[in-house]
C-alpha cells in the first residue's frame, strides 16, 4: 500500500511538472501567457524602461556647472575635470537599478500565475496534497526573488565601482573633436559641391536662352591706311599738269 501511494504521488508530481512546462510554452490565443509573456517582459517592458532613461534626465545645467566648479576648486580649468564626469555618470547609472528590480517583480508574478494554473486534474482528489504542493512552489519562488533582486543591485554596483573610459564604445575628448572636425569637413565639401552644381545649372540656362540668335554687337573692323582704288595722290608732279 505504501509503495502504491508513493508511486501515485510521483505520478501526480510528474503530471504537475508536465503541466507547468506546457503552461510555460503557452497555447492561449487571447493574450500572451506563460513563457511568451516572460519574453515580452524581458524584451519589451524592460527594454522600453531602459530606453526611457536619458543620459541627461534629472540633470540641469546649473547642477552640471556646480559639479564642475566643485571639482576645479580655486583653479580654473580649460577642460572638464574627470572627477566631475565620474560623479555625474555614477548618478545616472544608479537610475538603471529600479527598472531591473521591477523586471524581477514582473517575472515573479508571472511565475506565480503559471504555478497556480498548472494544477493537474488528479490534485482535485487530494486537497491536502494540492495545498502542500502549492505552498512548496510558492515558497521556492519567494526565496528566489530576494537573491535575484540583490544580484541586479550588485550588477549596478559593479558598474558604479569603475567607469571604463577606455572602452571602444566610449567617445573621449579626442575622438569627439575628431568626429566634429570630420563632420565639419563633410558639410563643407557638400556645400562646395552644391555651389558648383548651382553654378553649372545657371551657365546651362544662360546658354539655352541665347542659343540660335545672332549677336547684334559685331566688332567694327578698322579701315586700312592704304588709299582707295582709283584715287590719285596729290604730289608736285601731278600739280604741274594743271
Amino acid at each position: 500500500g505504501g509503495i502504491g501511494m508513493g508511486m501515485g504521488n510521483m505520478n501526480i508530481s510528474g503530471s504537475y511538472g508536465g503541466a507547468n512546462n506546457a503552461t510555460t510554452v503557452g497555447t492561449n490565443a487571447d493574450e500572451l501567457y506563460g513563457g511568451a509573456r516572460i519574453s515580452y517582459i524581458f524584451h519589451q517592458v524592460f527594454g522600453r524602461s531602459l530606453n526611457t532613461v536619458g543620459s541627461f534626465d534629472g540633470l540641469s545645467e546649473g547642477e552640471i556647472r556646480t559639479t564642475i566648479g566643485n571639482a576645479n576648486g580655486t583653479r580654473p580649468a580649460l577642460f572638464v575635470p574627470e572627477i566631475s564626469f565620474d560623479i555625474l555618470v555614477r548618478r545616472q547609472i544608479r537610475r538603471l537599478e529600479q527598472p531591473g528590480v521591477q523586471c524581477v517583480d514582473l517575472v515573479y508574478d508571472e511565475l506565480q500565475r503559471i504555478a497556480a494554473q498548472s494544477e493537474p486534474t488528479e490534485l482535485t482528489r487530494y486537497p491536502n496534497l494540492r495545498d502542500r504542493m502549492m505552498d512548496v512552489v510558492s515558497a521556492l519562488l519567494k526565496r528566489s526573488v530576494g537573491p535575484t533582486q540583490m544580484w541586479v543591485s550588485n550588477l549596478v554596483r559593479i558598474e558604479l565601482s569603475y567607469i571604463n573610459t577606455n572602452h571602444p564604445d566610449f567617445i573621449g575628448g579626442s575622438r569627439a573633436v575628431a568626429r566634429l572636425m570630420e563632420k565639419m569637413a563633410i558639410e563643407k565639401d557638400k556645400a562646395a559641391r552644391q555651389a558648383a552644381a548651382a553654378a553649372t545649372v545657371n551657365d546651362n540656362s544662360n546658354q539655352s536662352q541665347h542659343g540660335g540668335k545672332s549677336n547684334p554687337m559685331t566688332p567694327v573692323k578698322e579701315r586700312p591706311n592704304t588709299p582707295d582704288v582709283g584715287a590719285t595722290p596729290l604730289s608736285s608732279s601731278s600739280l604741274e599738269k594743271y
